[in-house]
């Protein structure tokens, strides 16, 4: 039989809603082609009704990313001496608007780790008619619902990707803002580890980690859409490259989708209903959409044309989730090959 749990949907959600992932700007003097190496990791910790209490950590021990510029509105200059002879070249923003449009693409090999705890609800025994049972006082007989109640899982190393465009919509000399637009997810479904798995049947704490490992198959995938805006304050005129100093903020809208997957073998199910389990409680199937503002903050230092370092970072905490995110990454600029 197969079965859909939300054990890891949740945290992911956490993880990737709460952080836009148009964490790069393009400024109008760039290069056309962008190469960058990186790491992050990302950490939260979330108390529910639904799904208790979670603690998530992700790490990117890697990243790849490639953004090619389909046009630009930069234009080289050359300046000359008083016998016209070149003596350098200055490059100038010849529109302020719709100034470029940039694609890229990424890849990123990732870690997952999840511990879950749950208190089980206290629920009403009720006849064959749905009425609820009395005690001999005339009070409601309860029972404690058989659920999951407690999970450390750990996802070996998998890999995500994605792919994105961005339009320049004002290139001012120290001002620039761009619309972004992208997809990223898994490649499909990423197999998972329970280290600890425990369930709550005949009024007891059952631990069936051992029958999950031998007989059962965990696995995840999600994927995420993502609109928004990145604005950049350059330090240095727009054309200068050269000990630039960018800082920048992103604000957006994401949709997410999650989904995990138990398939329980013959055996698995029969020694978990032979406990009392009530296997669908257990596995019980659960459809994850999450859709929310994001926002980051971050900065570009620019050494020259060729090279610079880039990093950004978002810390929110509410009622009931705590995140911290933060990812940074060494940037290298080429010419195409054939200009």
């Amino acid at each position: 039989m197969r079965k859909h749990a939300a054990i890891l949907a949740f945290a992911i959600v956490t993880a990737f809603g709460a952080s836009a992932r148009a964490d790069r700007i393009h400024l109008p003097c760039d290069k056309p082609v962008a190469a960058s190496i990186g790491t992050g990791i990302f950490t939260g910790d979330s108390d529910t009704d639904d799904f208790g209490d979670i603690e998530f950590t992700r790490i990117q021990p890697t990243f790849l990313r490639l953004e090619l510029t389909a046009f630009s509105n930069c234009e080289a200059q050359t300046r000359h001496d008083a016998d016209l002879k070149p003596i350098g070249r200055q490059d100038k923003v010849t529109r302020w608007w719709l100034g470029s449009l940039s694609f890229y693409g990424t890849i990123t090999p990732e870690t997952t780790k999840l511990s879950l705890h749950n208190e089980p609800d206290i629920i009403p025994v009720l006849d064959e008619n749905g009425d609820p049972v009395l005690d001999e006082e005339g009070n409601p007989v309860t029972k404690t619902e058989n659920t999951l109640v407690r999970a450390n899982l750990e996802a070996g190393t998998d890999f995500s990707g994605g792919f994105g465009a961005r339009l320049a919509l004002i290139d001012a000399k120290y001002f620039h803002v761009e619309a972004f637009g992208e997809w990223a997810g898994s490649f499909g479904w990423n197999p998972a580890r329970a280290n600890t798995l425990v369930a709550h049947a005949l009024e007891l704490d059952i631990d069936v980690t051992r029958l999950a490992m031998d007989h059962a198959k965990l696995s995840y995938r999600w994927d995420m859409k993502n609109v928004g805006l990145t604005i950049a304050v350059p330090t240095r005129p727009n054309t200068v490259s050269k000990n630039r100093l960018t800082p920048y903020a992103s604000i957006g809208y994401t949709w997410f989708n999650a989904s995990v997957d138990l398939d329980l073998d013959e055996k698995v199910t029969h020694d978990l209903v032979a406990l009392g389990v009530d296997v669908d409680k257990v596995t019980e199937q659960r459809s994850i959409r999450k859709r929310s503002f994001t926002a980051l903050i971050g900065a570009r230092l620019d050494f020259n044309k060729t090279f610079s370092l880039e990093t950004s970072a978002i810390f929110a905490k509410t009622d009931h989730t705590t995140i911290y995110w933060f990812t940074g990454s060494a940037v290298f600029r080429f010419d195409y090959p054939w200009q």
